[in-house]
């Protein structure tokens, strides 16, 4: 294919005309492709043998890096041209694609563009993504920047530099080369958090943890890049990324490589919410029938100003439960990050540390047979969600109204134990139990309704946890547990 001659004049006005249509918007894939009129006055420079071949870094090997990989091979390939990588720094390969010697960038903020003016961005939201901190929630709460002593992050983000300056921390900062590095530093415990990609978190199984906690510290777009040599090539490749957006392929990539991308935030809600129904299982002195107790503080406390009527419930925590899954409650109080119920969401900050949990058994050997998973009779349990991850599979359970109950139900041979807190063992009953403690403290969250209402007081809670928790105003570390 080859280049139509026009005179210079009518080439001005074409480029002119085309910049108008490019335009982009702030949301995602809110700006429009290139039409076809537009494209058309202007015809694709031809993939010669030896120009086929466009060179770029080669990112780190990842689900989310691979969806950015095979998106951005599709485009070129629909065009012509093959890419090619090569292993540098991040750090480093900026220079080297403003200078030219690079093709360009896979994908890269938008802040780029004044450092690095010979970069032209294609005007398609290739990913998105938050910047989060990661850290650990039994050292610093809800670990705000401004609470962590020091943190990792990989040379040459200047997404984390921005971070930087706007919060002016004063922290110490280490430079990492790769994601290894930063990784093997966190996990040995020699930095205290790191600033970090969420998809990239997601890969290293920081979401998973339960004992860590991913800060968002800024939400923004990845936009593929190209050198001005290459700048003849940009209409075109913004023409066929948004091809294959409108064929859903995108979506296609994202679930064969098992992405999820972060949604945009958009502001936090400026009113209340009319009327706000929180559910709670009783614990005595923690979340009493009246609307007292130790949880129930903090949440009043944090919950008011998100609502013109707040109502406490406490119930059993079966009826709870089931009156949250029957959508008669906004929030759940007490579920264990990932095992909210079906569905729901689940709070990025915990409100408390709970308690240890221990298996109550009558001797020694049905202690053992339960853990091992050979009972026949089944565990008893009346307070918290989640238990049967600490069993085996192959363990019945029981949830009665109340610990007394099931301490009844044990004495009786009717069950094979009882899983309760160290507070739960009833003082009235004669009876001398084995027991082993099943997990320490872990962290405890609100579940919301999914939907619209649920995702604004999920974020509404998130930040004013974190608000209250750096201003010294609430505590969210682990307390100490009570002995047995």
């Amino acid at each position: 294919m080859q280049w139509q001659r026009m005179n210079p004049a009518a080439f001005v006005f074409m480029t002119f005309m085309l910049s108008l249509v490019l335009l982009s918007s702030a949301s995602l894939y809110a700006q429009q492709a290139p039409t076809a009129e537009a494209i058309e006055l202007i015809q694709a420079p031809a993939a010669t043998d030896e120009s086929q071949m466009l060179t770029f870094r080669a990112p780190y090997q990842g689900p989310f890096t691979d969806y950015v990989k095979e998106l951005i091979e599709l485009a070129y390939a629909n065009m012509g041209y093959r890419l090619n990588y090569v292993e540098m720094p991040r750090s480093r390969s900026l220079t080297e694609a403003n200078e030219g010697r690079l093709a360009g960038e896979l994908g890269r903020v938008p802040e780029i563009a004044e450092e690095f003016p010979n970069l032209i961005r294609v005007e398609f939201p290739v990913f998105s993504f938050e910047l989060v901190l990661v850290a650990r929630r039994k050292n610093c709460g809800a670990c705000s920047l401004s609470q962590v002593q020091n943190f990792a992050y990989i040379n040459g983000m200047r997404s984390v530099e921005a971070v930087i300056r706007e919060h002016d921390y004063q922290g110490e900062t280490v430079a990492l080369n790769d994601i290894d590095q930063l990784h093997q530093m966190f996990t040995s415990g020699r930095v205290d958090a790191v600033l970090i990609n969420d998809f990239e978190a997601r890969e290293l199984g920081y979401f998973d943890d339960r004992h860590l906690i991913a800060n968002p510290m800024l939400q923004s777009n990845g936009y593929h890049y190209l050198h001005n040599q290459y700048r003849t090539l940009v209409p075109f490749l913004e023409r066929e990324l948004y091809a294959l957006h409108d064929a859903g392929v995108l979506g296609d990539l994202l679930r064969k490589h098992n992405v999820v991308m972060a949604p945009p935030h958009g502001e936090l809600p400026d009113s209340a919410v009319p009327t706000l129904e929180v559910a709670a299982g009783y614990q005595p002195g923690l979340l009493n029938a009246d609307g007292t107790g130790q949880y129930w503080q903090v949440l009043e406390q944090v919950l008011t100003p998100m609502t013109e009527s707040l109502n406490l419930r406490t119930y059993t925590h079966q009826k709870a439960f089931s009156g949250f899954i029957e959508g008669h409650h906004d929030i759940l109080v007490g579920v264990y990050a990932g095992h909210q119920p079906a569905e729901s969401l689940v709070s990025r900050v915990h409100f408390a540390y709970d308690q240890p949990r221990y298996l109550f058994a009558l001797d020694s050997d049905m202690l053992a047979q339960t853990k091992a998973g050979e009972s026949n009779r089944p565990i008893c349990y009346a307070s918290g969600y989640g238990v049967r991850e600490f069993l085996p599979n192959t363990i019945n359970f029981y949830r009665a109204d109340t610990a007394f109950d099931c301490f009844n139900l044990l004495n009786m041979k009717r069950v094979a134990g009882v899983i309760a807190y160290a507070n739960e063992q009833p003082a009235s009953i004669r009876q001398t139990y084995y027991l082993e403690q099943l997990h320490d403290s872990l962290p405890l969250h609100l579940a919301f309704q999914n939907n619209l209402t649920g995702r604004k007081l999920k974020r509404w809670f998130d930040a004013r946890m974190r608000e209250l928790s750096e201003a010294g105003q609430v505590n969210l570390l682990p307390v100490e547990a009570d002995a047995l």
